[in-house]
């Protein structure tokens, strides 16, 4: 779900209005819904037998559901904190609405079993955005930039995030060594 609604958010950034409150409404109470899964698979995880377990450890589930509840949370704030005047719009912050959406689509196939996504890619287009935009990477209250700055630290933040579920999805894919070797 937050590979369709954290490009939402990010789009609502360009302009005021940009982004549809009932689209993002429904969006966030389906992430909800979504985020249950995780915690009950954890639950479930301690009763089932052996060889019916998920290829998830209890361990990586429960890291898994921390850190989606980390995005969550960004999410929110970037909700939140989305401009309500011409002013505070950052228009430049759409260019990581695609780049977010294939790294989140991505991620969720590696979940699934599918490919697993190099930790550090989202990371990497990031720290490139910022510096060919000119965005103030560091905050800085009391200044016209301001607002710019609390959103680009936002982005930041959700980036950091997403970057260690993926990190942590990725670990799943990485042969295990034998204790003997």
């Amino acid at each position: 779900m937050q590979d369709r609604l954290l490009p939402e958010l990010l789009t609502g950034y360009a302009d005021v209005g940009a982004t549809d409150p009932a689209a993002v409404d429904e969006l966030r109470a389906r992430s909800r819904q979504v985020r249950e899964h995780p915690e009950t698979a954890v639950k479930e995880s301690h009763t089932e037998p052996a060889q019916r377990h998920s290829p998830w450890s209890t361990a990586q589930l429960e890291q898994i559901g921390t850190q989606v509840s980390m995005v969550a949370g960004c999410v929110t704030l970037l909700h939140e904190r989305l401009p309500r005047t011409p002013h505070d719009t950052v228009p430049a912050l759409t260019e990581l609405a695609d780049p977010m959406h294939e790294h989140l689509s991505a991620l969720a196939r590696a979940a699934a079993g599918g490919e697993p996504v190099a930790p550090g890619a989202l990371r990497s287009v990031f720290d490139s955005f910022t510096a060919r935009s000119g965005l103030p990477t560091e905050l800085s209250y009391g200044s016209d930039r301001a607002v710019t700055s609390h959103a680009v630290a936002l982005s930041a933040a959700t980036v950091d995030a997403v970057e260690a579920l993926t990190a942590t999805i990725a670990s799943r894919h990485r042969p295990r060594r034998h204790a003997a070797a």
